[in-house]
């Protein structure tokens, strides 16, 4: 906790101040391990700051960086919101993928198989058929055929 305090005291606001530590999350955001009793305890560094420069976050909250740098602990750089709000920003800020068709993770059909499942629908194959050839269960086929994406 020292460490970030002596961070933030000493740094130009304008700027980043880039945790120093060595522990880090996923995404790159700073961790500090703070041992207790024989527990470990892991807090983000960010969010520490945040704490240490404005106070308690109000409940439902976490800790939005402006600057989108996930090292940064600069608290001038740090604001309280929820998560659709840094949702929002992350939107606005183009530093998500989109989630649509092929582009999510998720996906388990390209576009060439949509438009086949859709061909194949036409026609008047069964949905329970086109689900096995795909893996999928037929109320996904039935989507797929039904939507235009």
């Amino acid at each position: 906790m020292e460490r970030i305090r002596r961070q933030i005291e000493n740094a130009d606001t304008l700027e980043c101040i880039e945790y120093a530590g060595t522990g880090a999350a996923k995404g790159g955001y700073g961790r500090i391990t703070i041992r207790s009793r024989g527990k470990a305890y892991s807090f983000a560094a960010h969010r520490l700051a945040y704490e240490l420069a404005h106070g308690e976050l109000p409940e439902g909250h976490i800790v939005r960086h402006a600057c989108h740098n996930p090292k940064c602990i600069n608290p001038a750089h740090l604001t309280s919101g929820t998560h659709k709000q840094n949702a929002g920003d992350r939107m606005r800020a183009g530093r998500c993928a989109p989630q649509r068709g092929e582009n999510n993770g998720n996906a388990k059909t390209s576009t060439q198989d949509r438009e086949q499942i859709r061909l194949r629908r036409q026609r008047g194959e069964t949905l329970k058929s086109i689900a096995a050839d795909y893996g999928l269960h037929f109320s996904t086929i039935s989507a797929i055929a039904r939507s235009s994406n």
